[in-house]
Parts: C-alpha cells; sequence; structure tokens
C-alpha cells in the first residue's frame, strides 16, 4: 500500500540524523549511503517486511559470484554484501516513516524484525563460505574453503549469542511470572555491561576501535568493515598481480586477503570464547533475573 503523502528526499535525511549521530560502526558507512534506497523505497510503498524478505536475495546472489572465483567476480559479488547492508538499513528506516509507532514495542510490528533477524543469519554463511570457495578456486588450496566453513561459524555463533541471550531471559520471566516489564534494549544494555565490565566502544582508544579484540572487536574485525577491507585487498592483489610482484613470507606465496581472513578467524575465535566463558562463569542472566525477582 502506498504512503498517502509522498516524501520528500530531505525528510528522509533529517529522520536518519538521530542513527546518523549514534556512532554505530553500521551507522559510520551504510546509513550515509541508505538514503537514497530508503527514499524510493517508502515512496513506491514498500512495507519494511517486504523489504527484509528480498533482502534475503542480495547474499544468495553474492555467494553466487564470490564463489565463481576470480577478482572482478568475487569484487562483484562482495557488493551485493554491501546492498544487503544497506537495506538492512533500510527496513528499519522505512518502518519508521511509515509507521510513528514503530518503535513501540506494544504496536510495532512482529513480522518485520523477525524477518529482518532470518537475513542476519543467510548473510555471514554465504559471505564467509563463498569467500572460502572462491578463494580456493583462485589458489588451488581446499584448505581455503575450511577457513570459509570456520568463519561462517564463528560469524553466525557470534549473532546466535547475542539472540539467545535475548531468548534466554524472556523465557525465565515467563517460568517465573515475573510481571515487572523491562524494554528488550534495557535488559539487553544492562547485560552486555556486566559482560564488558562497564566498558564501551565509544570510549575505548583509538587503536583499540580498530584493530581490539575483546571485550569489543576493533573496526577491522567487523562485518560491517570486513566486506569493505576484503574489496581493497582484492584490489591490492591484482594490481600487484599486474606489476608482476611476487609477494613472498619464507619462499612461499601468500594471499593479502587469506592472511586478514586467518587473521579475522583468530580474533573471533578469542572473542567468541572470551564472551562464552565469562557467561558461564558469571552468570549474568540469572544475576539480572534474580534482581527483578528482588524487586
Amino acid at each position: 500500500m502506498h504512503p498517502k503523502k509522498k516524501i520528500t528526499y530531505a525528510e528522509v535525511k533529517f529522520k536518519q540524523k538521530s542513527d546518523l549521530e549514534s556512532g554505530t560502526s553500521r551507522n559510520m558507512i551504510y546509513r550515509k549511503i541508505s538514503t537514497p534506497f530508503t527514499y524510493a523505497l517508502v515512496n513506491l510503498g514498500f512495507s519494511p517486511s517486504i523489504i527484509s524478505i528480498l533482502n534475503f536475495f542480495p547474499p544468495l546472489i553474492g555467494f553466487f559470484f564470490l564463489s565463481y572465483g576470480g577478482y572482478w567476480h568475487m569484487i562483484l559479488g562482495l557488493m551485493f554484501f554491501v546492498l544487503f547492508k544497506i537495506l538492512d538499513c533500510s527496513d528499519g528506516e522505512v518502518a519508521r516513516i511509515t509507521n510513528p509507532n514503530a518503535m513501540n514495542p506494544l504496536h510495532k510490528s512482529i513480522e518485520g524484525p523477525y524477518f529482518d533477524g532470518v537475513g542476519h543469519y543467510i548473510y555471514p554463511i554465504c559471505l564467509y563460505s563463498g569467500l572460502g570457495i572462491g578463494i580456493f578456486r583462485m589458489y588451488g588450496n581446499f584448505y581455503f574453503i575450511y577457513l570459509g566453513v570456520i568463519l561462517s561459524i564463528l560469524f553466525v555463533l557470534e549473532i546466535a549469542l547475542i539472540d539467545l541471550l535475548k531468548v534466554g531471559y524472556r523465557k525465565a520471566i515467563i517460568e517465573r511470572r515475573i510481571t515487572k516489564y523491562v524494554p528488550d534494549k534495557v535488559i539487553l544494555y544492562n547485560l552486555m555491561n556486566k559482560i564488558n565490565e562497564g566498558r564501551s566502544w565509544e570510549k575505548s582508544s583509538f587503536i583499540s576501535k580498530i584493530v581490539g579484540v575483546f571485550p569489543f572487536s576493533g573496526l577491522i574485525y567487523t562485518t560491517e568493515f570486513i566486506i569493505i577491507v576484503s574489496i581493497l585487498l582484492l584490489l591490492a592483489e591484482m594490481w600487484i598481480g599486474y606489476l608482476k610482484i611476487n609477494l613472498t613470507i619464507f619462499g612461499t606465496g601468500i594471499s593479502l586477503i587469506v592472511l586478514y581472513l586467518i587473521a579475522v578467524m583468530f580474533v573471533k575465535i578469542m572473542s567468541v570464547s572470551m564472551f562464552i566463558f565469562k557467561l558461564e562463569k558469571k552468570r549474568y542472566i540469572t544475576e539480572v533475573i534474580k534482581s527483578m525477582q528482588d524487586k
């Protein structure tokens, strides 16, 4: 259904203002270029749920091009993951523009966030398995497929740990018949604040923001920036190849993107392991639920 009144480009930009000022890694890149997409989708009458469902397809198409191998195919494939990130911004923006109560827990759509969450699982599976297969086709080393599979598992696990964190406390609230209402965002913020020992990414040093490991992954290890870094490294490798420069370590040929993805793999293993260890040791979910019961 088309909106009753066409929204202007300036109005869309104005409604993005608070997101753009939030400073999160996604907003640093993709929110800045989502405006024309949001403007078009709103005025064409697309609902947020439909946008989230349509957003299942860019990662699938991107996987096809990545797995084909070759520099230009892989760069083209990565551009579809950029499109996914842009549309992932647009679906929420369309929701807030078309529904004034979109952020109200009592009135917001249930299906939109559900389909949006499904897309977040499709994305890492397609991205990292596609990279693994594509690099294998380029360099002929079967271990690169394993690298892609491991990265897929780690990034899916990272998402699942946060999602199931919310599921765990919701289930406990129902089972223990806690009637006190606390918004999900507040509960999640309190849990993550405990796990991170009161530290925040925004207050970290510049170096930690770029290459930190725990409790916050540096920007170069985040899913938002991995796409950009991978594109740049593929372009660099292609340029080095044109110049006929051989990159070697101890006489063995190396690939910049392979070295980068191996580094990402080790960082994610460390950060995921530390998250699980601290959650098990401190029992933060149980602690939060008990505090709600006491009140």
